[in-house]
């Protein structure tokens, strides 16, 4: 969903964020050509295992799924090569969201990009609850048999993510959480009120879930065993103090805050967070 009106930036050579660890606050600044070397030695080594031709062309599987899970049609397209990657996208969206990120990361990973119930390809339900979001992807990770998979959910996939890592702590290796909330006390107020709004003019489920859920504490995250990045906009629609609050409960979470970004801006359509993902996912 659109939680806040984007601000249209163009794409800059440098993306600027504050970067922390748990209380450990320093300021970085990422540079696109940072990843140069270790992409060079990346596909010299895909190359040598066969996974790249001899011209660089990524020999890749692509293709899409309509799995069965917990009694819905879940939509599934799979792309690129290497460990898996599970993208989940926001509330009122669909897995196209990622479309510039994937381009750029499926030389390296497996990416498998899903529909939510209700959203895209997927299957439409009467009710939407986040406990059962999550349960879809617990299934499709058994149905798939991925061994530890890593994530990243943006907004309402970043719910997701996190209950998933508090329910199934050995699930997943790695979790990258965009503009999330555990609870509805973490959406600032004129914000949460412009979707009760919605919600009682047109009884759309996509403004109920968001309006009643997610109901999470803080002490429930202390489940959590992945390694995990919180990311979060500097004017998300997520109040800063719980975003810290999220990572600060996760043990050994880094924190990130891009600078002059809102709640989607780095996120929907950009490929704004590839230089942290080759960091996060890729150690150099």
């Amino acid at each position: 969903m659109k939680r806040g009106k984007p601000l249209k930036l163009a794409t800059q050579n440098l993306v600027g964020a504050h970067e922390q660890t748990n209380d450990k606050c320093v300021h970085a600044t990422y540079s696109r050509d940072k990843w140069s070397h270790l992409e060079r030695g990346y596909r010299t080594w895909l190359m040598h295992i066969g996974k790249l031709g001899p011209f660089g062309d990524l020999l890749s599987r692509e293709k899409t799924m309509n799995l069965v899970v917990n009694e819905i049609k879940l939509y599934v397209e799979v792309m690129g090569s290497g460990k898996p990657l599970i993208f989940v996208h926001g509330n009122g969206e669909d897995h196209h969201i990622f479309d510039p990120l994937v381009e750029r990361l499926k030389p390296y990973f497996t990416c498998y990009l899903v529909d939510s119930r209700s959203h895209g390809e997927s299957e439409k339900v009467d009710e939407l609850h986040y406990e059962d979001m999550a349960e879809d992807i617990a299934e499709m990770i058994k149905q798939l048999r991925l061994e530890k998979p890593m994530y990243i959910g943006f907004s309402d996939g970043g719910i997701i993510g996190l209950i998933l890592g508090m329910k199934y702590p050995d699930l997943m290796s790695q979790m990258m959480v965009l503009g999330t909330n555990i609870n509805t006390n973490g959406i600032q107020k004129k914000v949460k009120k412009s979707w009760e709004d919605v919600y009682i003019k047109t009884g759309d489920p996509m403004f109920k879930l968001m309006v009643e859920e997610p109901l999470y504490q803080l002490n429930d995250l202390h489940k959590i065993k992945a390694k995990v990045m919180v990311v979060a906009g500097e004017f998300d629609v997520i109040l800063p103090r719980h975003t810290k609050a999220i990572a600060h409960h996760i043990k050994g979470a880094k924190l990130i805050i891009m600078k002059e970004k809102h709640h989607e801006d780095y996120v929907v359509h950009r490929d704004d967070l590839y230089d942290l993902c080759m960091g996060f996912f890729i150690k150099p």
